[in-house]
C-alpha cells in the first residue's frame, strides 16, 4: 500500500460510522427539500430530541436579549467603536452589489432592521429553522456569486478558502446521506441587518446554515482531498492535554 492510499484509507474511516439510511429520518429527508424537511420536523415533531431542541430555542427566543455575561451579570460597554482595519469600502461595495440584484420581494426578506430580534435566530442544524434572507441554492448564479464576494471581502484569504471548503464538504455530506436538496454546497442563508450597506451607519450580515465541517475531509468526487480544520484539531487536542 502506498503512503497516499494508506492516507486515503485513514481519511475514509468515518464511513463506518455513517447512519442507517433506511430509517425514517433519512428516507424522509431524501424526499424533501430544505423547507419540506423543516415542515416535517414541526408537523410530526420527530425526531423528538431535535423537535425538543427546536421548541427550547423558540422559548429562549421569546426572552429579551440583555447583553453579554460570563457570570450572570451583564457586562456593559464591553466593546468600543474603533477602526478594526477591515477593508470596509470593498465590503460595502460588494454588499451593495447584492442589494442591487435583489428583487422587491427579496429586499423585504433580506434587509432587516438593525435591532430585529431575528439576528438571534441563527442556527446550524440541517433543518431550515429560520426562514429569513435568501437561500443560496434558490437564487440566480449571479446573485449567489455576489453574496460569496461579500464573504470573500470580509474574511481573510485563508478564512474564505476554509469556508468554501466547508461548503463543499457539506455538499459531500448530502451525497453520503442521500439528501442533496437539504445539504449541498449552497444550502446557506444570507441576510442583512440595518440600513443598506454603508461606511458610516451601522449594519451587518449573517451567513448561516448547516455547520461547517462534518466530516472534515472529502474522500471521493471532484473535490477529493479537500480537508479543513486539521490545524485547529491538533491545537485543540494539544491544549486539552496541557496539565492543569
Amino acid at each position: 500500500m502506498t503512503a497516499e492510499s494508506k492516507q486515503d484509507s485513514q481519511h475514509s474511516e468515518f464511513r463506518q460510522y455513517l447512519p442507517d439510511l433506511s430509517t425514517p429520518r433519512f428516507t424522509t429527508i431524501a424526499q424533501n427539500d430544505a423547507r419540506g424537511h423543516a415542515r416535517e420536523l414541526k408537523e410530526k415533531q420527530a425526531p423528538p430530541w431535535l423537535y425538543g431542541l427546536y421548541t427550547h430555542w423558540r422559548k429562549l427566543f421569546q426572552e429579551p436579549f440583555k447583553g453579554i455575561t460570563n457570570d450572570g451579570v451583564v457586562r456593559p460597554d464591553l466593546f468600543k467603536l474603533r477602526d478594526e482595519g477591515v477593508p470596509i469600502e470593498r465590503i460595502v461595495a460588494a454588499a451593495q452589489r447584492v442589494v442591487d440584484h435583489l428583487t422587491p420581494e427579496q429586499i423585504s426578506q433580506t434587509l432587516l432592521h438593525i435591532d430585529s430580534p431575528e439576528w438571534r435566530t441563527w442556527s446550524n442544524p440541517e433543518f431550515l429553522l429560520s426562514e429569513k434572507g435568501i437561500r443560496l441554492d434558490e437564487i440566480t448564479p449571479l446573485l449567489r456569486d455576489a453574496v460569496l464576494t461579500v464573504l470573500k471581502e470580509t474574511l481573510s484569504p485563508e478564512g474564505y478558502e476554509k469556508a468554501i471548503g466547508a461548503m463543499r464538504i457539506n455538499h459531500f455530506l448530502g451525497e453520503l446521506v442521500n439528501a442533496p436538496a437539504v445539504m449541498n454546497e449552497h444550502s446557506y442563508n444570507f441576510v442583512f441587518f440595518g440600513a443598506e450597506p454603508s461606511t458610516t451607519r451601522p449594519w451587518g450580515f449573517s451567513f448561516y446554515g448547516h455547520h461547517f465541517a462534518e466530516p472534515n475531509v472529502i474522500d471521493a468526487g471532484p473535490y477529493k482531498g479537500t480537508r479543513i480544520l486539521d490545524v485547529e484539531e491538533r491545537l485543540g487536542v494539544a491544549a486539552h492535554a496541557v496539565p492543569r
